[in-house]
């Protein structure tokens, strides 16, 4: 227990909140570590459904998915390298510019969440918690990235899954064994 008067803990670090849970037992809320932005840096994003749960119920929603994805490239003037929308969870490989890669996150998120609760008529969380994200420092790692989102689907043989790159501006959509063709 810390000295009286004390809100440091044995580790040296300074808590956001101390719960009382029972008779002379406390317990440290620690605050989450802040995001790390790098103007420039390419993020392997990963968003998984809530619990495990299906994200995308038919094509429509997959659709809903590359229109919001444009919205934010036109809005925060990011890149997006590569993405997988697999049935229960979303690869994405982007470059952010001036712009963190929270609030990019975030606006794609809740307005997914939004429309697919509105869609079928639902409510609460769709996305479990806040996404991954991890920073890609080498060209290598870069490339097992775009290589890993591209075919990790069709080695799994996922069914539900579809993958695309933007190449110009436009958004390509890519069939390969094991995903679903989308119109393309």
């Amino acid at each position: 227990m810390p000295a009286s008067g004390s809100l440091t803990s044995e580790l040296g670090v300074r808590p956001v909140l101390l719960l009382y849970s029972g008779p002379f037992h406390y317990e440290w809320i620690m605050a989450r570590k802040p995001r790390l932005h790098v103007a420039g840096g390419v993020y392997h994003v990963i968003l998984r459904g809530n619990g495990g749960q299906d994200i995308f119920f038919d094509e429509e929603d997959r659709h809903h998915l590359y229109g919001l994805l444009q919205q934010g490239v036109e809005r925060y003037r990011h890149r997006v390298h590569a993405f997988c929308c697999m049935t229960n969870h979303l690869h994405l490989a982007i470059q952010v510019q001036d712009t963190p890669l929270s609030p990019i996150m975030q606006n794609l998120s809740f307005r997914y969440t939004r429309w697919i609760n509105h869609k079928y008529r639902r409510h609460g969380h769709l996305f479990q918690g806040r996404y991954k994200a991890i920073l890609v420092e080498a060209d290598r790692y870069l490339l097992a990235i775009f290589i890993s989102i591209r075919y990790v689907p069709a080695s799994c043989q996922i069914q539900g899954t579809i993958c695309g790159a933007v190449i110009e501006g436009i958004w390509g959509r890519r069939s390969c064994r094991g995903c679903v063709r989308s119109g393309s």
